[in-house]
């Protein structure tokens, strides 16, 4: 995963959560999701496995096309999340 896959979607979920209107806090307590794991994320340290993205998707009321953009460069990075996503699956 490259660095700017995972600042471009750091940027999405903050301005995702602030747009929702929710705190750290808040948005940890709809999901189930530690403190810690949302600030990685948030920060671009980690990117956040299929299903915490799905569900952070479904508290800011996004689309995973909202989160990981919608524009050919997006369609890569989308890609690249996904192929990520398989390899941490079978545990690479």
């Amino acid at each position: 995963m490259t660095d700017d896959v995972k600042a471009h979607v750091a940027e999405r979920l903050r301005l995702a959560r602030t747009r929702a209107g929710l705190s750290k806090r808040a948005a940890c307590e709809a999901t189930g999701i530690s403190e810690s794991a949302l600030y990685q994320w948030e920060h671009g340290i980690h990117m956040p496995t299929l299903d915490k993205a799905i569900k952070l998707c479904r508290v800011y009321d996004l689309t995973m096309s909202d989160l990981v953009g919608d524009n050919e460069e997006d369609h890569s990075r989308m890609a690249r999340l996904e192929a990520r996503i398989d390899e941490i699956e079978r545990g690479k």
